[in-house]
C-alpha cells in the first residue's frame, strides 16, 4: 500500500506511510523506543488520554503563542528535541530541522549522534 503524505491526516497514517517506504531496520529504529519501550508506551497512553476542549465563537484576532523555554523566548511552546540518527530517514535532516526551527523561532537541540556537525548546524 502506497500512502501519499497528503493523505496522512494522523500520526498513525504517517507511521504507516513511513513503514511502507523505509527499509525495515530504519523504520524499526524510528518507530521503536529504548530497551523495554516502557516510556514509549506511557507517552502514547498519555496522548490517548488527552482531550482537547473545542472553544467556539472566541476572539482570535490577537493570538500570542510565545513562551519562555529554559529562560529564552520561543515563538511556540515547543522545541525540536534531539532526534538521533535522523539522517537515516532523510539525508541532511539535521540541518533541515535546524533551519526549520530557526525559521519558526523555536529552539533546536542537536543530537550527539547527528550526522551534521555543530558548525554545520550553526551556519
Amino acid at each position: 500500500m502506497t500512502t501519499r503524505l497528503d493523505d496522512c491526516y494522523s500520526i498513525e497514517r504517517l507511521r504507516l506511510a513511513a513503514r511502507a517506504r523505509l527499509p525495515r531496520p530504519v523504520f524499526d529504529f524510528f518507530d521503536g523506543g529504548a530497551e523495554d519501550e516502557i516510556t514509549l508506551r506511557e507517552n502514547a497512553g498519555a496522548f490517548q488520554r488527552l482531550r482537547l476542549a473545542p472553544r467556539v465563537l472566541r476572539d482570535v484576532s490577537r493570538v500570542d503563542a510565545t513562551a519562555m523555554l529554559v529562560g529564552a523566548p520561543a515563538a511556540l511552546p515547543c522545541a525540536i528535541a534531539p532526534t538521533g540518527a535522523v539522517g537515516f530517514g532523510w539525508r541532511g535532516g539535521d540541518v533541515a530541522l535546524a533551519r526549520a526551527a530557526a525559521q519558526a523561532g523555536i529552539p533546536y537541540t542537536l543530537s550527539t549522534s547527528a550526522t551534521a556537525s555543530i558548525e554545520e548546524i550553526a551556519d
